[in-house]
């Protein structure tokens, strides 16, 4: 799983750029 900052932001950013809106709510449900 994602284990540092700098992944979890890549991770959104990615989700972003694909418009996965819930799976980045979803990720920051987990890590908020």
């Amino acid at each position: 799983m994602l284990d540092s900052r700098s992944q979890l932001q890549d991770y959104v950013q990615h989700n972003s750029n694909r418009g996965d809106i819930q799976n980045i709510i979803d990720t920051i449900d987990k890590f908020g």
